[in-house]
């Protein structure tokens, strides 16, 4: 789904107009300008995307002290606060078919060899762990 549509979904579910929440599903679709498939999803459709957005979006207000806070919401046109991780997480059940999975989830059968091998960087490290720890496992013995 793309970000205009999920917008129009805040819309319709909290009131206000899709602009309101562009913002916020454009980020959460972000990594699609670097992955062009459904892969970019392992990148924000989690809890980590959402709590990033939640760092990331929400009104600026000033306190009493004259300090500059970002609060947890957004203000809609039609004067409606709407808390950032609602936005988020429908954005993600809405893609995920009703699923928000934590990161680890995603990732878990990546290993440090299989991320290496494929980028060539680790290779070199990996071979000087292992022949550390075989060195280490010979000295016990």
């Amino acid at each position: 789904m793309n970000p205009w549509i999920h917008a129009k979904n805040s819309a319709k579910r909290y009131g206000g107009i899709p602009e309101d929440f562009l913002e916020v599903h454009l980020f959460m679709d972000s990594a699609k300008e670097h992955l062009g498939t459904i892969v970019h999803r392992i990148v924000l459709h989690n809890t980590f995307g959402i709590a990033l957005a939640e760092k990331l979006f929400g009104d600026i207000v000033q306190t009493g002290t004259g300090k500059f806070v970002r609060q947890p919401f957004i203000t809609n046109s039609d004067g409606k606060k709407v808390f950032i991780r609602d936005i988020a997480q429908d954005h993600v059940l809405e893609d995920m078919h009703g699923v928000i999975p934590f990161m680890s989830d995603l990732f878990e059968d990546i290993t440090v060899e299989l991320f290496g091998h494929k980028l060539g960087l680790f290779g070199p490290l990996i071979k000087k762990v292992k022949r550390d720890f075989a060195n280490k496992e010979g000295e016990k013995e």
